[in-house]
């Protein structure tokens, strides 16, 4: 179930009222995952921007009140996911979403103030290791890097030359 938060109430206590009906169908011998994605308007399309992007005081302070607010309810918590994003559907309203998680994982908190530089570098990291291991030449790899940067909203639009035989 996505619920949806208005973003003016994610970092002061009004949050902890607009989740509170998320516990209701939770039980507590089980653990739970909490993913909180948002939009981050502090950033800029350029890349080397969305690069600098940093966690603030206020993910931390939002990491600490969902936290303790399901400890309080002896509800465990494994990972909580903030993700900042670029998507304009999230501009007026975040996502808030409970899901059941393996009782095996780890209990982790991520905070990624853009969550599109991340799978954008994964995907990199892909290449990178196809360009060592000579699986493709500098030329795919630049070709690729401009299609994931497109795929991302990185890029207005594709070079023309990605088109030419």
């Amino acid at each position: 179930m996505i619920k949806k938060i208005k973003n003016e109430d994610l970092y002061n206590d009004k949050i902890l009222s607009s989740i509170e009906e998320s516990i209701k169908n939770l039980k507590k011998e089980k653990s739970y995952n909490v993913i909180i994605e948002y939009y981050n308007e502090t950033i800029i399309s350029s890349t080397n921007d969305i690069e600098q992007c940093e966690i603030n005081k206020e993910h931390l302070l939002l990491k600490n009140k969902i936290r303790n607010f399901y400890e309080s309810k002896n509800i465990n918590i494994k990972k909580l996911y903030i993700l900042g994003s670029q998507e304009f559907d999230l501009i007026d309203e975040a996502n808030f979403v409970v899901e059941e998680a393996d009782k095996n994982e780890e209990t982790k908190n991520i905070i990624w103030p853009c969550k599109e530089i991340f799978f954008y570098d994964g995907g990199k990291k892909i290449l990178d290791d196809m360009l060592d291991n000579d699986e493709i030449d500098i030329v795919e790899y630049e070709n690729q890097i401009r299609t994931l940067k497109y795929e991302f909203g990185l890029l207005d639009e594709l070079d023309d030359e990605l088109y030419l035989n």
